[in-house]
């Protein structure tokens, strides 16, 4: 079996890993992503970035963003059944990084991320492997064994000093480390409705609140496509059943898109996303350390299951630097204590939203309380999260 070394194996090329590697190569660590997909760019699913995020990124790899390219998104709208009960524009918001955020798939942002990782020569990426088995999870002797995925190569050890798990919601690096999770299924179906964007739509997601059910319109990800995310209590209700709810639900405030999806909605194209939670009983075994999806998974609520693992792979890495020099988990366990109960607190709103939509006695904004933090993210890190990337800045200038 060959056999080779890195301080840090990170399981999964989705985009917290791969920030996570670019944080740990500019800190002069030696990293291995394993990826099951022999190209993990080709992703179609949908990346919305809030503001802070992409100033993040932009200040971290060069992402460039405006308001006026496709996908960007400038308002938030709530509407309740007798109307509009909620509007953030968010160029209100005090102190933003960015006047908008951005819905683009996450094919183009892993690219980005990963021709940008693989400029570091401390970088090593295995594409269509998968881990086979965890031989050691003690911090600084960590040991897997990876293998082809089409099983056409003999296995290869890995040895490194920590191991992160960023393989999503349905992580297998977690299983082998013997972490139990909790996977919580909505009470609701989740379909994604798929329509060519109306001419002149506003760029501007509207929330339209139903006592049975909840239907979102997000300027699209893929170019010149608007997708409606549509919660429904009816969870076996049928594909035309779903068109015909987010046409009547939209209708009362958007004329437009509900034309768009009485002529272009096809029932045969229409996505279901199976709605999770994922909870954990701890985020670090050992030398393991579970990252973004899955340490807590989130519901498709605001795009927070994206933003908050972007959020924490910088301050994960940061973590795992600081300990690998101590000789301890001291960073990583303060990083839970802080952050633990402000995902643990959004999980719990995420599931009352999407599980109680308009509660038959009258409702009240989701979005007015949570405005800010779903735009700016925890107020306790964001002090921490902008000094990081000054600080990797600075590290980075002689990295190309």
């Amino acid at each position: 079996m060959e056999n080779s070394r890195t301080d840090v194996a990170v399981i999964g090329a989705g985009p917290a890993g791969l920030v996570l590697t670019e944080v740990l190569a500019r800190r002069g660590m030696s990293v291995t992503i394993v990826e099951k997909q022999d190209d993990p760019t080709l992703s179609r699913q949908g990346a919305l970035l809030q503001p802070v995020t992409l100033d993040l990124l932009h200040r971290l790899v060069a992402f460039e963003h405006s308001a006026e390219q496709e996908g960007a998104i400038t308002t938030i709208e709530e509407y309740g059944p007798q109307g509009k009960i909620f509007s953030g524009p968010f160029a209100d918001l005090a102190d933003t990084p960015a006047d908008h955020a951005l819905n683009i798939t996450q094919g183009m942002l892993r690219k980005l991320l990963l021709d940008r990782v693989r400029r570091h020569p401390s970088v090593a990426v295995r594409t269509g492997a998968a881990v086979q088995q965890m031989d050691s999870m003690r911090p600084g002797q960590c040991s897997i064994v990876v293998r082809e995925v089409s099983g056409a190569e003999t296995p290869h050890r890995i040895d490194s000093r920590w191991i992160v798990a960023a393989d999503g919601k349905l992580s297998e690096t977690r299983r082998l480390a013997g972490i139990k999770a909790r996977i919580e299924g909505g009470d609701h179906q989740l379909s994604l409705v798929p329509v060519p964007t109306p001419e002149g739509y506003p760029r501007t997601i509207r929330v339209h609140r139903r006592p049975d059910g909840m239907a979102t319109t997000v300027p699209g990800a893929a170019p010149g496509m608007t997708y409606v995310f549509t919660h429904l209590a009816d969870r076996d209700a049928p594909p035309q059943t779903v068109v015909d709810w987010a046409m009547r639900t939209v209708s009362a405030q958007d004329d437009i898109l509900t034309r768009a999806l009485r002529s272009h909605a096809d029932p045969g194209k229409i996505i279901r996303i199976p709605p999770q939670i994922v909870h954990t009983p701890t985020w670090r075994q050992d030398g393991v350390i579970l990252l973004g999806d899955s340490s807590h998974g989130m519901y498709n609520v605001g795009g927070q299951g994206l933003n908050t693992s972007l959020q924490d792979a910088l301050l994960v890495g940061e973590a795992i630097r600081s300990d690998d020099e101590a000789g301890g988990t001291e960073r990583l366990d303060s990083f839970v204590r802080v952050r633990r109960p402000f995902i643990d607190e959004f999980q719990a709103a995420q599931r009352k939203l999407g599980s109680g939509f308009w509660p038959a006695g009258g409702g009240t904004s989701w979005f007015r309380d949570r405005f800010e933090e779903l735009s700016l993210g925890q107020a306790e890190l964001r002090k921490r999260w902008s000094e990081i990337v000054d600080e990797l800045s600075v590290a980075g200038q002689g990295s190309t």
